[in-house]
């Protein structure tokens, strides 16, 4: 039978796809922190001002991304694949150096901040952790025991327990998501997976009551019973559905967001609640453009990671696949009610140069693997062991 994947190269589609949320984005950040010009000063104060602004700050941050993701791009497969290890090294070293130097916004020391120039190491370390995780299992046996799930397992524990002592709960979450779905393509048992959710479940009341802070508990319960805090913690929720629904099914219109003052305010909408500004504006059959475009993007790269001939590809496009459809799902989730408020960016489209930068570096290293695909030779433990996930019986992909 034909697979319906031939017909087309999924690297078309992760381009354009990723080209108009971030036109998207920009424009959604541009209704929501609009630029106040000057009056006086001419075009050269003018000018300043706009490179100062939100949308100023991101049109910067999509043009440097755009180069990251082309250069990436055109890089050989090889030179990916030896750079994972270095790159995940040396980003858990910036993390650490975060607890001496770090700037704290929003309660969580996540940042650097040179000058005008804010980043988030974090942002850049779900991609190098895909890239480290990948490069392990490619020269391994199959992670089908207990005692070859210890190494990955720190691999992924490390990062996931330094961004969570930062405390960035949102980034940390995407993680385990991540590397759930590559322990599931590289041929983990599935009571092993099984296992990992029962803990899940068990430890979440524990870490509830233990481990969550104060204004974190408050985010739960707001999700639980928004209305009842819609003063408090459920502030931000109660007024992102407002605004979602006073959209309606074509939205208010291009610049008739509702601003400060009036009931569908939304704190921090150009961020994390940038999702309420789309449906505000362009009402559900903008936000249905936007979720197809994710649709999209997220479909061409699993098309990708089953059309993969060789191992590395396909755990490095599932694992930044489930990165993305968790991030995606919770951000949107959290602006409709369906998931906690965790802070946590919507690819492409939230205000942050870190986060785009990183979003589109991490979407030109799938635009070079489904590109530039080429058979690659593993390690002898490999193929008797994970390279059975070659197989087409045995296949994840393909059962």
């Amino acid at each position: 039978m034909t697979l319906p994947g031939k017909l087309f190269s999924p690297s078309i589609p992760i381009i354009l796809s990723v080209l108009l949320l971030v036109g998207v984005g920009l424009t959604s950040i541009y209704e929501a922190a609009p630029v106040k010009l000057p009056t006086e000063g001419g075009m050269h104060a003018a000018a300043t001002v706009a490179l100062k602004s939100f949308f100023g700050k991101q049109c910067v941050a999509a043009i440097v991304g755009a180069i990251v993701a082309f250069v990436v791009s055109r890089l050989r497969p090889q030179r990916i694949r030896s750079a994972g290890y270095s790159l995940y090294g040396a980003c858990l070293g910036v993390l650490a150096v975060l607890f001496v130097l770090g700037r704290v916004r929003n309660g969580a020391r996540s940042w650097f901040v040179l000058g005008p120039i804010s980043i988030q190491p974090s942002e850049f370390m779900k991609l190098f952790f895909v890239l480290t995780l990948a490069r392990f299992f490619m020269w391994r046996k199959a992670p089908d025991r207990f005692t070859r799930l210890l190494a990955p397992a720190a691999i992924a524990l490390v990062p996931f327990a330094i961004i969570l002592l930062q405390p960035d709960l949102g980034t940390a979450l995407i993680f385990p998501a991540m590397f759930v779905a590559m322990l599931w393509v590289a041929g983990c048992r599935k009571r092993y997976i099984a296992f990992g959710f029962i803990a899940l479940l068990i430890g979440t009341p524990l870490a509830y009551k233990f481990g969550f802070k104060e204004y974190q508990k408050k985010r739960f319960e707001a999700f639980l019973n928004p209305q009842a805090m819609s003063q408090d913690a459920g502030f931000q929720l109660v007024q992102s559905q407002r605004a979602i629904g006073s959209g309606r099914w074509a939205g208010r219109g291009f610049g008739e967001s509702e601003q400060e003052g009036s009931d569908a305010f939304v704190p921090e909408r150009h961020n994390d609640f940038i999702f309420s500004v789309i449906g505000e504006e362009w009402g559900f059959l903008g936000a249905s453009l936007v979720l197809a475009l994710y649709l999209t993007l997220l479909m061409a790269m699993v098309l990708g990671a089953y059309r993969a001939r060789d191992p590395f590809s396909r755990l490095v496009l599932t694992g930044m696949s489930a990165g993305f459809a968790t991030q995606i799902f919770v951000n949107i989730g959290m602006t409709i009610g369906l998931a906690p408020i965790t802070g946590i960016t919507l690819p492409f489209l939230s205000y942050g140069g870190s986060s785009l930068v990183a979003s589109m570096l991490s979407a030109g290293v799938a635009w070079n693997v489904v590109s530039q695909q080429t058979m690659s030779f593993s390690g002898k433990d490999f193929q008797e062991g994970a390279g059975e996930v070659l197989d087409m019986g045995t296949d994840p992909w393909r059962r």
